[in-house]
């Protein structure tokens, strides 16, 4: 019978550097990665950009989400939607995530809901300096995600950063680490891979 996989979730607020954070563990480890973004919800044809919520709990999937997560700690493959921020679309095509001894489930709802937190093993929260990760969205959004700088920061004062205060901020409370500097806490990054090796 195959031990249970070793689950770790990892929240944090917006461009606090939970993907980059989790893909440093996993060149460690080789570890699976569920990312919480691929189940955003598709936006409908009377849903507007500039008027959606993309940071309330309920612009995506948990109750996908939450069997994927089942999925993985049962040894098992899952296939996951794949989210196009562009289009604020789902893709046709879906991703196939593999089971292994350590299972990374990261977004920014990463200790939301008490039945995902009810099977990690470990919760970590990552801490960054709010204009850093205002920076950072804004990098990422005009860049990746084909968004003009107005729209960004309209968003950010609209949406996220009261969503943050609302839905993620307290989520804190629930983290067995909290880390400082998310993915540039080098020191907090060699810890957490020593720790998690040996229970692979």
């Amino acid at each position: 019978m195959l031990k249970k996989p070793f689950l770790v979730g990892i929240a944090g607020a917006t461009a606090s550097g939970k993907t980059s954070f989790c893909c440093k563990i996993q060149e460690a480890l080789n570890c699976s990665i569920l990312t919480m973004d691929n189940f955003y919800k598709p936006l409908t044809q009377s849903q507007s950009l500039k008027d959606y919520n993309f940071d309330h709990p309920d612009a995506l999937d948990h109750q996908e989400f939450h069997k994927a997560t089942l999925k993985l700690l049962n040894n098992q493959q899952t296939e996951i939607p794949t989210y196009d921020f562009k289009t604020n679309n789902r893709l046709p095509k879906t991703q196939t995530v593999q089971p292994s001894s350590v299972v990374l489930i990261e977004g920014l709802f990463g200790l939301f809901e008490k039945r995902q937190r009810d099977l990690m093993d470990l919760k970590i929260f990552l801490e960054v300096d709010s204009d850093l990760r205002l920076h950072r969205r804004i990098q990422r959004d005009t860049t990746q995600r084909g968004r003009s700088l107005e729209g960004v920061l309209s968003q950010y004062f609209k949406f996220v950063k009261p969503s943050y205060e609302e839905f993620v901020k307290g989520t804190k409370k629930h983290a067995d680490l909290i880390v400082p500097k998310g993915a540039e806490n080098q020191a907090a990054l060699e810890c957490i891979v020593m720790y998690l090796k040996n229970k692979k």
